[in-house]
């Protein structure tokens, strides 16, 4: 089972009914389904191979949420950064797991401005809440996944495909990277 079928079982099971709810707004399963298979349709369409590593730096955010499943709907790799880490810590975690795919909130786009040219692996700079001029190069989720179908995109996936890369607490040393694949976060959920 991919990661991703955990989301689509509830999916199949009741399209129209509540998947997240965020402050007031409630979000269907149809609309997130629909939502993650456009980004993750976005990313195949770069041509983008299995295992590419993207990260969300958001707060926690249903449409940031999205961008995970789209990620995990692409057979990609997600790499937890955290909202309320430093920008120094998100760096070095971006930049030593080869993030090549970034995915963030307007409000972190000053930050991500500065920490840019330090960043030479991500080609794809990604704003899911709007624009944001002052990362070079980005563009708006919206525009980003205009005209993509909201389908999911038949590809083939190993169990053994890297899904999530997670960072160690770095207590022994600088934080290293933990490869989890649909097997070990199947085998975590059915525990």
């Amino acid at each position: 089972m991919a990661i991703i079928d955990f989301f689509d079982r509830g999916w199949r099971i009741n399209p129209a009914g509540v998947a997240y709810i965020q402050d007031e707004r409630q979000f269907s399963f149809n609309e997130v389904g629909e939502l993650s298979c456009r980004i993750a349709n976005a990313l195949l369409d770069r041509g983008l191979p299995k295992e590419t590593k993207g990260a969300i730096w958001a707060t926690n955010d249903v449409i940031a949420w999205c961008c995970t499943l789209g990620l995990w709907r692409a057979n990609m790799t997600w790499i937890p950064v955290g909202a309320r880490n430093s920008a120094d810590e998100n760096h070095y975690v971006l930049d030593a797991f080869d993030c090549e795919v970034l995915f963030f909130q307007q409000c972190f786009g000053p930050v991500i401005a500065e920490l840019q040219a330090r960043l030479p692996k991500v080609r794809h700079w990604i704003c899911i809440d709007g624009e944001s001029p002052g990362v070079s190069g980005a563009v708006d989720l919206q525009s980003w996944i205009k005209g993509q179908p909201a389908t999911p995109p038949e590809l083939a996936v190993d169990l053994d495909d890297v899904v999530m890369l997670s960072s160690t607490g770095g207590t022994t040393g600088m934080p290293k990277g933990v490869m989890n694949t649909h097997r070990s976060i199947q085998t975590f959920c059915a525990h």
